[in-house]
C-alpha cells in the first residue's frame, strides 16, 4: 500500500476535515439608528435593544451609532450598565431649533473614530460622568465640537484618546460639583480651539469654587473665550502638555493658569491674566512668550517635589512686564519633604520688568512659608541669562537679596537694573554666587541729596550708574567687573571703602560722570574717560573729594570713545594727552580734568615773535 496520498486525495481530506469543524459566526459591523422603540424623541438606555433599528445595541468596535433629529424637548440616551468595548463612530443629525440631542456617558466607553457635535439647529451634546467619579470617554482620531455642539465634563471625568479634540464654535463645559475641596476634569488628548467657549461652571450654593480643567496633551487656543461662572476665586486651567498656546479672544480674570507638569513646558499667550495670574507648578523649565504687547499679571512658583535637587525655572521667550500692582514673583510650596527648595529665572536675553508691580516695584526673593510636613529653611533662587550676555535682564525699582533663609545666585551675563527714585535701597545680600560678568545698573532719577543706595555683602560683577545718584552703603564694596558712571550721573562712596579694577567716567559736552569720594579709601588700577561727544573747555570736577579727600593714584589713564583709544602720560601726578585738537590734563591729587584747546602753530609763532621783541626791548632798556 502506498504510504503517500496523491495531491487529489490530500485536497479531499483537507476539505472533509474543514467541514467537520463548527465555525463561530463572524462579527459584522452594523449601523444602528436610535428609534426610541417607536418614538425617536424618547429617551432611554443605550443597551435596551428595542430602542434601536435594527434591534440590538451597538456593542462591537466597528459598529456605528446614529442619532437622528430630535423634534421636541431633550432626548437623553444614557450609557450605563451593560458591557461594551465601544463603537467605531457616533453620528448626530440635529436640525430642529430648541431641541437637545444628548448622549450621557455614565460608564467608561470608547469611540474609535471620534465624533462630531455640530447642529444646524438645536443642540448636539455629549456629557461625560455624573455623580460617579473617574468616568472616561476615549475618542481616538479626530473629534470636533462645532456650532451648537456641547461637550460636558462632570465630576472627575475625562476625555482621552490618541487623536485630537477641536473646539470650533461649540462649548466645552466643565460642570459644577458640590463639595469643599478642589476637583478636576481632564482633556487627555491634543486640544485645538479657534472659536467657541470653555466655561468653568462653579457658581451656586455648596459648589466647589476651585473647579479645575486640566489638559494633558498639547494645547493650541487661538480664539474663543475661557470663562468662569464664579466671581473671585474661581478655579483654574492646568496645562500638562509640552507645548501650549493660550491666545483666546478673552480669558476670565478670575481664573488662574497653571503650567503644571513635571518637565519642560512652553506657553505662548496674548493674555495678561489680569486677575489670579500664572502659577508655575511642577519642576523643569517653563518658557513664557507674550505676544499681546501688554503687561502680564502675577507669576508665582509652587514647589511640590520631594527632592531638593529638582527645581522650577521661568525662562523668558520674550520681554515680560509685570502689570501695575501685580504681586512680585513669589515662592511657595506644599508637600515638600525636603527643607531646601530651588527656583530660577532665566532671562534668555530678554527683559523681565517688575518695576510696576507691588511693593512699589521692589523685588525681594522670598523663602517658602511651608510648615508641613517639614519646615522649609532655605530657598535658593538662581537668576541667569542663557541669551546674549548683557542683553535684557531683570528690572525693578530695587532689589533685596538679604531675606532670611534665601540664597540668590546671579549668573554670568545677567543685568540687574534698579530704577527707583530718591532713597530707594537695594541690597545684594551675602549668600550665593555673583558672576564677575553680571552687572548691577542704577537707572533711576534720585537726586544727589537723597540718593538711591546699594549695599552688598559679597563681591559683585560690574557696577554701572546710568543716571541719577547712587550711594554705596553697608560694608566694604567690591565690583570685580569695574565701575562705570555715565555723564550726568553721580556715584557716592564717601562713607565706604570701594575697590574695582577699573573706573570709566563718561563725558559728553559739558556733562560728565562724577564720583563723590569724601575721605573714604578707594582702589582702582585703570581710569578711562569715555568721550561720547566733544567736551567743552574748562575744569571738570570728576572726583568730588570733599574734606580730607586724598585723590586717586591710578596705574593708567586713557581716553576712549569719540577719539578712539588714547593713553595719557603721567608726570608728577598729572596725566596729559591730546585728541581732537584738545589738551586733556588730569590731576590725580585733586581729581580734576582740565580740557583746553591746543593753540595752532601760527599762534605759537606769533607768541614766539612777541616774546623775541619783548626780549630785544628789555635788552636795549637794560643798556
Amino acid at each position: 500500500m502506498n504510504a503517500y496520498l496523491s495531491p487529489r486525495h490530500l485536497l479531499r481530506a483537507l476539505v472533509a476535515l474543514a467541514a467537520s469543524i463548527p465555525l463561530a459566526p463572524l462579527a459584522v459591523a452594523v449601523t444602528y439608528t436610535w428609534d426610541g422603540n417607536g418614538d425617536s424623541n424618547a429617551s432611554g438606555n443605550w443597551f435596551t435593544t428595542a430602542n434601536w433599528s435594527p434591534d440590538g445595541a451597538p456593542a462591537f468596535g466597528g459598529d456605528i451609532a446614529t442619532f437622528g433629529d430630535v423634534t421636541t424637548g431633550t432626548r437623553t440616551v444614557t450609557i450605563s450598565g451593560g458591557s461594551t468595548t465601544g463603537v467605531s463612530f457616533v453620528s448626530f443629525t440635529q436640525s430642529t431649533a430648541g431641541a437637545v440631542n444628548l448622549l450621557s456617558v455614565q460608564k467608561t466607553f470608547s469611540i474609535s473614530n471620534g465624533f462630531n457635535l455640530s447642529a444646524t439647529a438645536g443642540t448636539e451634546a455629549i456629557s461625560v460622568g455624573t455623580g460617579s467619579s473617574g468616568i472616561t470617554l476615549t475618542a481616538n482620531n479626530a473629534s470636533t465640537v462645532g456650532t451648537n455642539g456641547i461637550l460636558e465634563l462632570q465630576n472627575t471625568s475625562a476625555i482621552t484618546g490618541t487623536g485630537s479634540l477641536t473646539l470650533s464654535g461649540g462649548t466645552l463645559n466643565v460642570a459644577a460639583f458640590t463639595g469643599s475641596s478642589s476637583i478636576q476634569s481632564t482633556v487627555g488628548l491634543e486640544f485645538i480651539m479657534s472659536s467657541g467657549a470653555i466655561v468653568i461652571d462653579n457658581t451656586g450654593t455648596g459648589i466647589v469654587s476651585d473647579r479645575r480643567l486640566a489638559f494633558s496633551g498639547n494645547v493650541n487656543i487661538t480664539g474663543g473665550s475661557i470663562s468662569s461662572t464664579r466671581n473671585g476665586t474661581a478655579g483654574g486651567i492646568f496645562l500638562n502638555g509640552a507645548t501650549n498656546v493660550i491666545s483666546p479672544a478673552s480669558f476670565d480674570s478670575d481664573l488662574t493658569l497653571y503650567i503644571a507638569a513635571n518637565g519642560d513646558q512652553s506657553l505662548t499667550t496674548n493674555q495678561a491674566f489680569a486677575g489670579a495670574g500664572i502659577t508655575l507648578r511642577g519642576y523643569g523649565t517653563k518658557t513664557i512668550t507674550s505676544t499681546g504687547g501688554g503687561a502680564i499679571n502675577t507669576i508665582s512658583f509652587i514647589d511640590a517635589n520631594s527632592s531638593s535637587s529638582i527645581g522650577t525655572t521661568l525662562k523668558l521667550g520674550s520681554d515680560l512686564t509685570l502689570a501695575s500692582g501685580a504681586a512680585q514673583p513669589i515662592a511657595s510650596n506644599f508637600g515638600n519633604a525636603d527643607a531646601s527648595i530651588q527656583f530660577g529665572i532665566d532671562t534668555a536675553g530678554y527683559t523681565f520688568d517688575l518695576s510696576a508691580g507691588a511693593s512699589s516695584g521692589a523685588w525681594t526673593p522670598n523663602n517658602s512659608t511651608q510648615q508641613t510636613p517639614i519646615v522649609v529653611t532655605d530657598t535658593t533662587w538662581t537668576l541667569s541669562n542663557s541669551g546674549t550676555a548683557g542683553a535684557g535682564g531683570i528690572k525693578a525699582t530695587a532689589f533685596n537679596f538679604s531675606a532670611v533663609g534665601v540664597t540668590v545666585n546671579v549668573g554670568s551675563g545677567l543685568v540687574l537694573t534698579a530704577t527707583g527714585g530718591n532713597g530707594t535701597a537695594s541690597n545684594l545680600g551675602s549668600a550665593g554666587t555673583f558672576s564677575s560678568s553680571a552687572s548691577f545698573v542704577y537707572a533711576g532719577a534720585a537726586a544727589a541729596g537723597t540718593p538711591a543706595t546699594l549695599a552688598s555683602g559679597r563681591t559683585i560683577g560690574s557696577l554701572v550708574v546710568e543716571s541719577g545718584a547712587l550711594k554705596i552703603t553697608g560694608s566694604a564694596f567690591t565690583a570685580a567687573g569695574g565701575i562705570t558712571v555715565n555723564d550726568g550721573a553721580l556715584l557716592d562712596f564717601s562713607t565706604q571703602t570701594v575697590a574695582a579694577p577699573s573706573i570709566i567716567l563718561e563725558i559728553a559736552g559739558a556733562a560728565f560722570g562724577q564720583i563723590k569720594t569724601g575721605a573714604s579709601s578707594y582702589d582702582f588700577a585703570a581710569l578711562t574717560f569715555n568721550i561720547t561727544s566733544t567736551p567743552v573747555s574748562g575744569v571738570m570736577d570728576l572726583f568730588d573729594l570733599g574734606a580730607g579727600g586724598s585723590g586717586a593714584t591710578p596705574a593708567s589713564v586713557a581716553l576712549s570713545g569719540l577719539y578712539g583709544a588714547v593713553a595719557l602720560t603721567e608726570s608728577a601726578g598729572v596725566w596729559t594727552g591730546e585728541a581732537g585738537g584738545l589738551l586733556f590734563s588730569f590731576a590725580q591729587l585733586t581729581g580734576d580734568l582740565t580740557v583746553s584747546a591746543i593753540p595752532e602753530p601760527s599762534t605759537y609763532a606769533m607768541l614766539a615773535g612777541l616774546l623775541a621783541l619783548g626780549l630785544v626791548a628789555w635788552t636795549r632798556r637794560s643798556r
